[in-house]
C-alpha cells in the first residue's frame, strides 16, 4: 500500500489536494478528498488518470473509490465506485485519459471491507514472492 498527498489544479486553476491511498495489486485507488480546492468529484478524471500515469496502471483493471470523510462537505462519511469509459491516449503523450465518470454509493461497511480484502491480497501476494526466488514472475 501506498499513500501521499495528490496536487492538482481543479478546473478553473483552483490549487487543490487529496489523499491518494493505493493497493497496487488489486488495483484499488481511494482518493480521499481533503477540502483543499476543488472537489474529488468535480476532478476525477484528471486525478484518476494522473495516478494510472504515475504508477504505470493498465485502464481496465483500475478500481477507483471517492471517498470523503466527516467533515466539510457533510456530516456522514461517503464512498463511492467510480466507473468511466474506456482509456483513452493522451495525444500530447501524457498518459492514459479517462472520461465520463460513473457514481455508484458504496456503503462505508462495504467500503471497509474492500479495502480488508486489498489489504489481504497484498500481504498474501508478498507473502508468494518471498517464497520464491524468481520475483520477476510476479513483477510483470
Amino acid at each position: 500500500m501506498e499513500e501521499y498527498v495528490l496536487d492538482y489544479s481543479g478546473p478553473g486553476g483552483h490549487a487543490s489536494q487529496c489523499q491518494i491511498t493505493i493497493y497496487p495489486k488489486s488495483g484499488l485507488v481511494i482518493a480521499t478528498d481533503l477540502g483543499t480546492g476543488t472537489s474529488v468529484t468535480n476532478a476525477v478524471e484528471q486525478i484518476a488518470s494522473e495516478v494510472l500515469k504515475r504508477h504505470r496502471m493498465e485502464p481496465d483493471k483500475l478500481l477507483f473509490i471517492e471517498h470523503y470523510t466527516q467533515g466539510p462537505y457533510g456530516p456522514q462519511e461517503t464512498a463511492d465506485l467510480v466507473f468511466f469509459d474506456q482509456a483513452d491516449t493522451d495525444q500530447t503523450k501524457k498518459g492514459p485519459l479517462l472520461r465520463s465518470p460513473r457514481w455508484q454509493p458504496l456503503p462505508i461497511d462495504e467500503y471497509r471491507e474492500v479495502i480488508a480484502t486489498a489489504q489481504q491480497i497484498e500481504e498474501q501476494i508478498k507473502q508468494l514472492q518471498a517464497r520464491f526466488d524468481n520475483n520477476y514472475l510476479f513483477d510483470r
